[in-house]
């Protein structure tokens, strides 16, 4: 199976396991070299780059942000980061409903979330600043749920 049949998949099956999450040094790596490519990245441990795909992502941990100036991403401070948070720069969720998308930015204050198959923005007015009222962690996933998947 295809990486892009399985993350659809993934994403719309609650009892699909996960494969394997990749390193974090060679996460950290693949990071910056996309960064440096495109100015920017949305990079799944479990499935690499997932630009272009037709998923929306966004960040339910805005207190895990990491703000740098400029486009320069240094790897020993990414490496630190994925160790540390198992992910890295924005915590996000890829969703296949962009209306749900758009209602969890709004609930996490962020400033936008990105539409990848369009590789976009869009913006929703919050300020990216955690939230004294947000759930524990561990409560912000939304559930996998079983939706008909955009073409991806």
């Amino acid at each position: 199976m295809s990486d892009a049949l399985n993350l659809t998949r993934l994403l719309s099956d609650p009892d699909a396991p996960l494969p394997n999450p990749a390193n974090a040094d060679a996460v950290a790596e693949q990071v910056v070299a996309l960064h440096e490519r495109s100015a920017g990245v949305t990079l799944s441990l479990f499935f690499g780059d997932v630009a272009g795909r037709n998923f929306f992502a966004v960040s339910l941990f805005p207190e895990r942000s990491l703000r740098l100036p400029g486009r320069f991403v240094p790897l020993g401070l990414l490496r630190s980061f994925v160790r540390r948070n198992q992910t890295f720069v924005d915590v996000a969720s890829l969703l296949s409903d962009r209306e749900e998308a758009a209602a969890l930015a709004q609930q996490y204050n962020q400033i936008a979330f990105f539409d990848l198959a369009e590789s976009r923005e869009i913006v929703v007015g919050g300020s990216g600043e955690a939230g004294k009222d947000f759930p524990p962690e561990a409560q912000r996933l939304p559930p996998r749920t079983r939706r008909p998947a955009r073409n991806d």
